[in-house]
């Protein structure tokens, strides 16, 4: 077998693992070397997260607090618990439904947010609009890092980077 070969098939292979790493994931994550942590808001604030509205803790078990904000130009919703263990238990449930509610109302084409009223009374695609404002964030991913459950907006990427910069805690 030539090298080139032998090189496409080991790039195929670790293509492979990385799927299949993916599908076992799923749309969540847990940051591994954040396990134990735990945080405040003020350390996500700290860390460059934008606080933006508070949400009510009515309808999440043993949540502590919901924040609304921006990082790196994306919606995260930051879900606040007493322990990581308690992330663990209770957030990852309710993070997954509100990933995969947002797959059920947009799919996979988040276009449609950017949708906006037209002078002929039609909805164009354009710019964000006021009404989007009325329509709830969807999210796409989610990732748990200690007490935190970070729900992002397209992906897992801002909010892994949004962890990279969260302070050392008080474990």
């Amino acid at each position: 077998m030539s090298i080139n070969t032998h090189s496409r098939r080991m790039n195929g292979v670790a293509l492979l693992a990385a799927a299949v790493s993916f599908l076992i994931l799923g749309s969540g994550c847990t940051a591994g070397q954040d396990e134990k942590r735990v945080h405040t808001v003020d350390d996500v604030v700290a860390a460059g997260w934008t606080q933006s509205r508070e949400y009510p803790v009515e309808t999440l078990p043993g949540v502590s607090e919901v924040w609304y904000g921006f990082f790196e130009g994306k919606d995260i919703e930051v879900r606040v618990y007493p322990s990581p263990e308690d992330a663990r238990n209770h957030g990852v449930g309710p993070a997954q439904e509100a990933v995969d509610a947002g797959k059920r109302s947009f799919g996979d084409n988040r276009a449609l947010l950017r949708l906006q009223y037209g002078h002929e009374g039609k909805w164009t695609t354009g710019e964000l609009s006021d009404l989007v404002s009325l329509l709830r964030t969807r999210y796409a991913a989610y990732m748990v890092a200690g007490n935190l459950v970070l729900l992002c907006e397209t992906d897992l990427a801002a909010c892994e980077n949004l962890v990279g910069h969260l302070p050392l805690s008080r474990d």
